[in-house]
């Protein structure tokens, strides 16, 4: 299988087209299908590009939220990467997630057939408080004991049963 990254992704033509069409050259995508590529290439961009050094939980909580059939297998892969572990856990498993994320995104927008939704938030605006994801499982569970100890309370806890969390 082609990347995405490389240009030969498996609906390249497709996501050429809907990328140059959709999504702003900068900010907040006008529909939730340019966003959703946005944040799908965002995501790519990173692995490929910076190793998975960003903090890039806004694009994945954008998608987990906006992108139909968003697999488990995906957030369990990409939860250690998404928010900026420098490359400790990059891995072909993360390396298929992305790929698939992003393909799965050009063919939801393909399969909208132009009928595109009014899109009301920009991934890159969420943080940290919103989605939940901190830099790292084990740095996030030093700081939430850290806050206990001087009579604190986290504002996020983490269920990690469940891979969800919550305010």
């Amino acid at each position: 299988m082609g990347t995405y990254w490389e240009g030969t992704g498996p609906h390249q033509r497709e996501y050429d087209r809907y990328y140059e069409e959709l999504v702003a050259e900068s900010g907040m995508s006008s529909t939730v299908e340019g966003e959703l590529l946005s944040a799908a290439t965002r995501l790519c961009h990173d692995y490929w590009n910076n190793g998975g050094g960003n903090n890039v939980s806004g694009a994945f909580y954008y998608l987990r939220q906006n992108l139909p059939f968003f697999k488990q297998e995906w957030t369990e892969a990409l939860i250690p990467f998404v928010s900026g572990s420098g490359g400790l856990y990059c891995s072909n498993v993360q390396l298929h997630a992305v790929e698939e994320i992003l393909d799965t995104a050009v063919q939801f927008v393909t399969a909208r057939d132009g009928e595109l939704q009014k899109n009301e938030r920009s991934f890159r605006d969420l943080n940290v408080k919103e989605t939940g994801y901190e830099i790292s499982d084990a740095w996030a569970e030093f700081r939430r004991d850290e806050l206990r100890e001087n009579g604190k309370e986290p504002d996020v806890v983490p269920n990690y049963a469940t891979l969800e969390f919550h305010l």
